[in-house]
């Protein structure tokens, strides 16, 4: 069973195994993809009881397990793949290709989840990515992930740092439609994309501009990005809001008809997803 984790980044590279590995005693190791992580849990096929192995605020994105001990790479937001090994409990780290990387452009951690509640009951969270230098005007540039049933939490994006090193704060979090918060927060969108996501991307932009506001002692702008999926949604909420100062459509949906008929995904995306041909 290949069951590879849905958390987004954008520098991974080559083949990234996932497929779960029966353990000496009868138990299944396999990569789980739950609230902004990926990380490496225990199964019990018989009661279906599911014990974490390998945790940590990190997405780990491939792995290998063979009695007893696990191979596998990680990565966080501030900083790109690596090579563990984990056994007897104790984890080490086997390569270290990226810490100069890392170093020589000095990546910045993000900041903690901010979580909230949105109007009509729905629990929220994103995160910032804070430049080390900021633009004279407190610039927000907000993200949505693409899926839309992916999710955005400890992955490494390169596009976040970026955008940072530009002088931007980076928003990004996780609209409902996304997953790793369960079945119900995933698929509530079926068939209604632009309602209740598009709010909630639209709570997330505000909620973070309100700190920005404070922090920064005025009203500061909101730039809007995304792709695939978060292409879309930049389409559908610039016809429904002048709220963003600009916005960078990527790799879009902007016409469900041709999408349905030339995309590789088109015809059983659009079905699942809209409800139609």
């Amino acid at each position: 069973v290949e069951a590879a984790p849905s958390i987004g980044g954008d520098s991974r590279y080559g083949d990234l195994p996932n497929r779960a590995r029966w353990t000496p005693g009868g138990a299944l190791v396999l990569n789980t993809n739950a609230e902004a992580k990926s990380l490496l849990s225990r199964l019990e096929p018989k009661g279906g009881e599911l014990t974490g192995l390998v945790g940590g605020l990190r997405a780990i994105t491939s792995f290998d397990a063979r009695e007893g001990t696990l191979l596998y790479t990680a990565e966080t937001p501030e900083r790109p793949g690596e090579l563990f090994v984990w056994q007897d409990g104790t984890e080490r780290q086997l390569s270290d290709l990226n810490g100069s990387f890392v170093k020589r452009h000095g990546l910045r951690p993000a900041s903690a989840l901010q979580s909230f509640t949105t109007d009509d009951g729905a629990p929220l969270g994103y995160w910032t990515l804070e430049p080390a230098k900021p633009r004279k005007d407190g610039a927000l540039v907000v993200q949505i992930h693409g899926g839309p049933h992916t999710n955005y939490g400890y992955g490494f994006y390169l596009e976040f740092h970026l955008l940072a090193a530009h002088g931007y704060t980076v928003v990004y979090g996780n609209p409902r439609g996304g997953s790793s918060f369960g079945h119900d927060f995933a698929t509530t969108i079926l068939g209604r994309y632009g309602s209740i996501d598009a709010d909630d991307v639209l709570a997330i932009a505000e909620h973070a501009a309100r700190a920005r506001n404070k922090a920064h002692g005025g009203s500061v702008p909101i730039h809007l990005t995304g792709g695939s999926y978060g292409g879309f949604m930049t389409n559908w909420l610039v016809t429904q809001t002048d709220r963003f100062r600009s916005a960078v459509t990527q790799r879009s949906i902007c016409n469900w008809l041709s999408f349905y008929g030339t995309s590789d995904i088109g015809e059983r995306f659009t079905e699942r997803e809209q409800g139609g041909t």
